[in-house]
C-alpha cells in the first residue's frame, strides 16, 4: 500500500515569555525543528469521523466530512507516544535534547532554551516552566479549524488520497459512504513558537538581559503505520 502524506496549511501560534534566573549567554541563532509522534495503528482516531460519499446531485461531487478528535490529538501530545526529534530540520544545534520520546511542553521549553543559551539541558534556568503547559489545545485547534472551515483542503485531501488507488476503493466509484484508511499515512503541521525574554531575577541583583526575545518554529508529524 502507498504511503499517503498530507501537509495542513498553515500555522498555529504559540506566545510564551519566559522568565530566566540564569543569563550568560550572548547569541542564539534561529533555528528550525521538527518532532515526530509515532501513533502506529492508532492514527485513523485522529478524526471522529472522517467518510466520503458521492453526491446525490452530482456524481462529480463528493461530500467529505473531516471532524478532527482533540482529545485524541492532545494524548498524542501530552502523553502517549509522546514526541521524539526527527531529523531534517534546518537547526544546526540539538544539543541535549531528550532523546526519548516526551510531551509537548517539554519539548516547547527545550526548543526556548535551545534558542536562547544554545543547549536543550539549559531549560532549567527558565523560572515558569509551568507556564509552557496546556499548549497542546493550540495545535488540536488549529488541526480541527484547518479541516472543519476548509472545504478546498478537504477536497485536496479527498483528491491526494484517491490518487493512491486506496485499498477501499479498488479502483471502482464511490458507492455509498466511505471511511478513510489512514494506514501508512502522515500529517505534518507547522506552528511559531515565540515569546519575550524576562528578568525574573530578585531586584536587588543587577540584572543583565542579553536577549530581550526568542522566536522559532517547528513541524510536528503524525505519523501511522498499517
Amino acid at each position: 500500500m502507498a504511503n499517503f502524506d498530507f501537509q495542513i496549511p498553515g500555522d498555529f501560534n504559540i506566545t510564551q515569555d519566559a522568565e530566566l534566573f540564569v543569563m550568560d549567554i550572548s547569541s542564539i541563532t534561529s533555528k528550525k525543528y521538527h518532532w515526530l509522534i509515532d501513533c502506529g495503528s492508532t492514527l485513523n482516531d485522529m478524526f471522529t469521523t472522517k467518510t466520503y460519499t458521492e453526491s446525490g446531485t452530482n456524481n462529480e461531487e463528493y461530500n467529505i466530512v473531516l471532524t478532527i478528535n482533540n482529545t485524541q490529538v492532545e494524548s498524542w501530545l501530552t502523553s502517549t507516544p509522546g514526541l521524539t526529534y526527527e531529523a531534517g530540520g534546518t537547526s544546526n544545534n540539538d544539543q541535549g535534547i531528550e532523546s526519548t520520546a516526551t510531551n509537548f511542553n517539554f519539548r516547547l521549553l527545550e526548543m526556548v532554551a535551545l534558542e536562547i543559551f544554545g543547549h536543550a539541558k539549559a531549560r532549567a534556568a527558565i523560572g515558569n516552566d509551568q507556564a509552557f503547559s496546556n499548549y497542546e489545545n493550540v495545535v488540536s485547534a488549529h488541526l480541527y479549524t484547518a479541516f472543519t472551515n476548509n472545504q478546498t483542503l478537504r477536497n485536496e485531501f479527498f483528491e491526494q488520497y484517491v490518487q493512491l488507488d486506496r485499498s477501499e476503493l479498488n479502483g471502482n466509484d464511490v458507492d455509498g459512504t466511505l471511511d478513510f484508511n489512514l494506514a501508512n499515512a502522515s500529517f505534518y503541521v507547522f506552528g511559531f513558537l515565540s515569546g519575550n525574554v524576562l528578568d525574573a531575577t530578585n531586584s536587588t541583583v543587577t540584572s543583565n538581559i542579553f536577549q530581550t526575545d526568542y522566536s522559532t518554529n517547528m513541524r510536528i508529524r503524525f505519523r501511522g503505520v498499517s
